[in-house]
């Protein structure tokens, strides 16, 4: 007799998908019949516009630069130096788009032997808050990049910093979590996104890429380069959004979606729809269906 969890079934996707492309299921029909296919797109981040974003030179292309350490960086631009040793700036060497890019390569490590160095997004050195961005408590705050590297075996930290008042203080410190916590460089420029949010009592932020590790891990010469970068509060969400088909099936066969729109594919849920002489009983309704399937993480 077939089991009666045989006509359903929920597929976890969790993957970006575009407009008008199309994902097929793992999943096959178990017999010929009628289904229903329900998609669900999760709720996302709706992203400001490029007038949103807080850094003031985001490809590095300015004139203006603020000097730290001998190093020079563009507006919105800075570093955090914690063991070891590290070197910024801006150069010609590399470019994603326009002219050039920022760049922070490891020249050295302290006695452990580590190195602990970063480059900041908002002008702060780690420590006093004064000049990082302003910041709205509560708020979703969205970022991107582009980045390449080379030499790092570690995976470099991202995340956000804020500053509650009096925000020139260390003691202010708040660390924010990212939804992206972690990325090893490619040789290739990649684009790499996220988000994190402001406390109720955030009044300044900044965004850090660290690198952290051993000899082996971070050796000298391991570099990293980034250019178009965003830091921007997010203009809401998109909620999540479904959409239902009713499809007749062979044995065998996979189900399709064509996705309307762009976003992030949460899951698939496929049930028997209408039975056939040959589709063997179901004790599941359409509502028995939803009630557990959503229920599955």
């Amino acid at each position: 007799m077939e089991s009666a969890r045989e006509s359903w079934k929920r597929e976890d996707v969790g993957r970006q998908i575009q407009a008008g492309e199309t994902y097929i299921s793992r999943f096959k029909a178990p017999y010929a019949s009628e289904w229903k296919v329900v998609a669900k797109l999760a709720s996302e981040l709706a992203k400001p516009t490029e007038r949103a974003n807080l850094v003031r030179d985001p490809g590095a292309e300015g004139e203006a630069r603020a000097r730290l350490r001998e190093c020079d960086f563009p507006l919105g631009w800075r570093c955090y130096e914690g063991a070891g040793t590290a070197q910024w700036g801006v150069t010609a060497e590399q470019a994603h788009s326009g002219k050039n890019s920022v760049y922070m390569k490891i020249t050295g490590h302290d006695e452990r032997p580590i190195t602990n160095n970063a480059l900041t997004l908002g002008a702060t050195a780690g420590y006093s808050g004064a000049e990082a961005f302003d910041a709205r408590p509560g708020v979703t705050y969205y970022f991107s990049f582009w980045m390449k590297g080379k030499g790092f075996k570690r995976k470099l930290s991202i995340h956000g910093q804020g500053w509650k008042e009096p925000v020139d203080q260390s003691s202010s410190r708040q660390q924010l979590q990212c939804t992206l916590g972690s990325l090893l460089p490619t040789e290739q420029w990649k684009r790499y996104e996220g988000s994190f949010s402001t406390a109720g009592d955030t009044r300044k932020i900044a965004l850090f890429i660290n690198s952290y590790g051993s000899q082996t891990q971070a050796p000298v010469g391991a570099t990293i380069w980034m250019d178009d970068v965003f830091v921007g509060p997010v203009a809401g969400k998109i909620p999540a959004r479904t959409f239902h088909s009713r499809v007749k099936m062979e044995a065998d066969q996979p189900f399709t979606f064509r996705s309307p729109v762009k976003g992030t594919l949460d899951y698939l849920l496929i049930y028997l729809w209408d039975r056939t002489e040959k589709t063997p009983k179901s004790l599941w309704t359409p509502m028995d269906v939803y009630r557990e399937a959503v229920e599955l993480r």
